[in-house]
Order: C-alpha cells, then sequence, then structure tokens
C-alpha cells in the first residue's frame, strides 16, 4: 500500500485467482490422464515457480494499474497450474495407495492449514528482511528444485481411475443436502479471502510489525489445521453433519462483531490477545464447517451410486477445492473494494451480512430436504464397486 496501491488490487487478485482455480479443477481431470500425472506435476511446479519469482519482481514498478494488470496475469497462470498440481498430486497419491486413500486426503488437507499457517510467518520476516521480493523469489526457487526432484525421483503412476457417469453427477448437482454443503463451502471459502485480503490492516493498529502478524496468522491456521482431524473424528462417531454444517455461519458471524472492531464493540477490542482468540475461533469455525460440508458430500455421493473408494473422494475434493477457491476469491474482491470506499468496520458488518445470508439459504435448503427425505442420512456402502445403470466411465492414466 505504501506505492498508492488501491486495496481493491488486492481483492481483484484473490478473485482472479479464486475464480481461475475454480473453473480448473474440473478441467484438469481430462488434462492429467492426456498428458500424465508425473508430467503434470512437474510442468506445474516449474510454471508455478517463474510465477511466484515474476510477482515478486513487481516490486520495481511505481504504476499501481501495472502493478495490478500484470499481477492478474500471472495470477491466472499460477490458478491454471495449481489446479494442475493438486489435481495430480492427489491422482498419484490416490492410485499409488488406494486402500489408503482418506488418509492421503487427510494429510493433504492438513498440509494445506499448515502451508497458511506458515506462509504468513515466513513470508513476513522475509519482508521484514528485505522487503517483498524476497518471499516470492525464494518461494519461486523451491518449487522450482520441487520440480526438479520429481523430474528424477518422482515415480511413473499408471492405473485406472474411475470418473462419474453423467447420470450419477446430475443426482448429485441437484441433491438438496449436496447443495447446502456447497453453499457453506462458499461461505466458508469467503470468510478465508476475508482474512488474507484484509486482516493484515486490522492488525496493523496494534503496531506489532510483519513478523508479529505472521506469527498471529501461524497461531490462525495452525489451530485451523490441529481442529480439522478432530472434527473428523466427531463426525465419523456422531450424527452431526448438518449441525456443524449450519453452525459455521453463525459462529462467524457472531465471533466477527467482536474481531472485527464492529459499530459499539470497538472499546473491547483493544486488546491484541483478544483479536487472536477470535482468529483461533473464527479459524476453528471455518474447519468445522468444511469438514461437515466434506461429509456431508461423500454420504450423499455415495447415496447416488459413486462408490466409497478414491474415485469418489477425488470427485469431491475437486468440488469442494473449486467451490472453497471460488469463495476465497469473492471474500477477496469484496473485503478489498468495501475497504477502498468505506473502512474496516464495514468491512465486518459486509461479511457479517454474507454470513447470515447464505447460511439461511443453506438452512432453507436442508429444511426441505428434511420435509421430504428425513434427517438421517444412508450410511456409507461397504462395497468399493458402483451399481446401477449410471455406471462411471473407467480411464487409463499415462
Amino acid at each position: 500500500m505504501r506505492k498508492g496501491y488501491l486495496y481493491s488490487w488486492i481483492g481483484i487478485l484473490f478473485l482472479v485467482y479464486g475464480v481461475v482455480v475454480f473453473l480448473c479443477e474440473l478441467l484438469h481431470s481430462k488434462i492429467v490422464p492426456a498428458i500424465g500425472t508425473k508430467r503434470t506435476f512437474i510442468i506445474s511446479c516449474v510454471v508455478l515457480g517463474i510465477c511466484d519469482i515474476s510477482f515478486g519482481l513487481l516490486r520495481f514498478t511505481t504504476n499501481g494499474n501495472v502493478f495490478g494488470g500484470v499481477g492478474c496475469l500471472i495470477r491466472v497462470v499460477e490458478g491454471f497450474c495449481y489446479a494442475g498440481l493438486m489435481n495430480s498430486a492427489f491422482t498419484i497419491l490416490c492410485l499409488t495407495i488406494p486402500d489408503k486413500a482418506i488418509l492421503g486426503i487427510g494429510l493433504i488437507d492438513g498440509l494445506i492449514g499448515l502451508g497458511y499457517a506458515l506462509g504468513p510467518l515466513i513470508a513476513g520476516a522475509l519482508y521484514s528482511v528485505a522487503d517483498f521480493t524476497l518471499p516470492f523469489a525464494l518461494m519461486g526457487i523451491l518449487i522450482i528444485l520441487v520440480a526438479i526432484w520429481a523430474y528424477f525421483g518422482l515415480p511413473h503412476v499408471s492405473g485406472e481411475l474411475a470418473l462419474p457417469g453423467f447420470g450419477d453427477v446430475k443426482m448429485l448437482y441437484t441433491d438438496l443436502a449436496f447443495i447446502a454443503s456447497v453453499v457453506i463451502t462458499l461461505a466458508m471459502g469467503i470468510v478465508v479471502g476475508f482474512l488474507e485480503a484484509t486482516l493484515e490492516v486490522y492488525l496493523n493498529q496494534f503496531h506489532k510489525g510483519v513478523v508479529a502478524e505472521g506469527t498471529i496468522f501461524f497461531i490462525g491456521w495452525t489451530a485451523a489445521a490441529v481442529s480439522s482431524p478432530l472434527w473428523g473424528v466427531i463426525l465419523a462417531r456422531y450424527r452431526v453433519n448438518r449441525t456443524l454444517l449450519l453452525l459455521g455461519p453463525v459462529v462467524e458471524a457472531i465471533i466477527f462483531i467482536f474481531f472485527g472492531s464492529f459499530p459499539g464493540m470497538r472499546h473491547l477490542m483493544v486488546h491484541l490477545g483478544l483479536s487472536v482468540l477470535c482468529l483461533i475461533l473464527l479459524t476453528v469455525g471455518t474447519a468445522m464447517s468444511l469438514m461437515a460440508a466434506v461429509d456431508m458430500m461423500i454420504r450423499r455421493a455415495s447415496h447416488y451410486g459413486l462408490a466409497n473408494d478414491i474415485v469418489t473422494y477425488a470427485f469431491i475434493s475437486a468440488i469442494w477445492l473449486a467451490t472453497l477457491y471460488l469463495g476465497e476469491g469473492l471474500g477477496g474482491i469484496v473485503s478489498g473494494t468495501v475497504l477502498d470506499f468505506y473502512s474496516y468496520d464495514a468491512v465486518t458488518v459486509s461479511l457479517i451480512i454474507i454470513e447470515v445470508i447464505l447460511g439461511v439459504v443453506a438452512a432453507a435448503i436442508l429444511y426441505v430436504d428434511y420435509r421430504r427425505t428425513g434427517l438421517s442420512l444412508p450410511e456409507l456402502p461397504s462395497e468399493h464397486s458402483l451399481s446401477g445403470p449410471n455406471k462411471s466411465e473407467y480411464i487409463r492414466l499415462p
């Protein structure tokens, strides 16, 4: 912001990235089999590394429009390659350990949360030492080194990957409980986008520096990463997915009343410790609803004939990630734009309104579903095969 860039440019960068990942997540399910999992992984890493280094070089521009325009172009390429990286990595993992695919999914989700936690902390420390360019340059070099390792050390993985049949997917997309899960995932993604785009602005009032701010980010996202497996255990033992699903937007809206200097509550937020506590509650609440959404999606997919195996998990993961990143992008652009024209108070109010609206929409959808089918959902089938007329189509991966 020191060079006069608008906060809305930050939001636009988040939106562009989120929309591209949203569009490319399912697209790469066709690209990966065509060019191979290992090749997709390596190419994605190399291009992502180049993009990170290029983004760091934007420090040397003094024109806000050039920064925003070129930054958006870089984010488009990054989003496309990140989607390819996630799809290829996920496919390699599931084909390597098909009998423990759910453990692989948990590992990937945990590492994503850890990345959210460590990223701001490390980047903040590097920024304090060498300003804007070093964090991006170092990340780009590390990703390129990963590509070099993958070229020599990553094994070729081949096998068959089942793609859901059209009939299965159509019924799943029109299932009310599944739609409600997508709505809540979008709501939680918006919270993530709000935090990423504007939390630093809020923390500036405490004048603690970028390293301290990075530490706060680390604490918040570490709490989310640690709590996700715990929510998974709860969901596995108790049928509370609908409750936890709807509880998320409520928790986020209530916490943001205190967390974000909501009008009339500013005097409560003079202590940094209370802000950190609210951040932890926000991230844990986000993890809670996201895990409940995944659980609901898997159960509904199983109900409509998608087998309880790596196929189902890969398909659900693509939908979940696409919706999450779309919400992240929308949250970034909305919060950045509101911050440009109004204030951080207005940012928190807008988030509360969005969460309440999406929560009400999801609750109404689930109520209609309850009136039709009742609360209980069928247990996941024990057989790892598809049945019925809508069988999945199998393709061989290079």
